[in-house]
């Protein structure tokens, strides 16, 4: 009888396990996990700039960033999906933009400098590093959908203006953290 009784306990103890690992989980929370980065390309608005990345769901952030190409302000607004978890240390991304993505600076042709706003994409890879994963570096190329640029361009195909290319890539730097309210 007392070997059925510690066979129970025991059988409980084990089945109850399981159930205390789900209990300590730690589930994510829409709008906690955030990163903030500076650097190069369209999804830091431009030339140089700053992003900002919320996350909605642990894959798909909400993005935004704000720079300066040389002659004119820039902006983009759009979505960030990321393979892996929040703790991987390689995440491929795919990006969705809508913003500046063409610029013609004034010279003798044109009298004032146009900015022109349009949709890009990207792929990149973001690699995180540091004790807790806070610190990253992400790099890709983005490819420019739409923008008004290249009709405008067409329109000026008499006069010798150099063409932009609709390939281009970003680099920054990342920092992650996660709001504790």
């Amino acid at each position: 009888m007392k070997l059925t009784k510690l066979f129970a306990v025991a059988m409980l103890a084990l089945l109850s396990l399981p159930l205390f690992a789900q209990e300590t989980k730690t589930n994510f929370q829409p709008g906690r996990n955030i990163q903030l980065g500076v650097g190069y390309g369209l999804p830091y608005g431009g030339i140089l700039g700053v992003g900002v990345d919320m996350y909605v769901f642990e894959k798909l952030a909400l993005s935004l960033g704000f720079g300066s190409f040389v002659n004119s302000a820039g902006f983009e607004a759009g979505l960030k999906y990321q393979l892996g978890n929040m703790q991987s240390q390689w995440r491929p991304e795919a990006i969705l933009l809508y913003g500046t993505n063409g610029i013609l600076p004034s010279d003798d042709v044109i009298s004032q400098t146009e900015v022109y706003n349009g949709i890009s994409a990207g792929l990149g890879t973001q690699a995180m590093f540091g004790k807790k994963r806070q610190h990253g570096l992400d790099a890709g190329v983005t490819y420019v959908v739409t923008s008004g640029l290249y009709q405008r361009l067409k329109e000026l195909e008499d006069y010798d203006l150099t063409t932009s290319s609709r390939l281009g890539f970003y680099l920054g730097y990342r920092f992650a953290f996660e709001l504790k309210y």
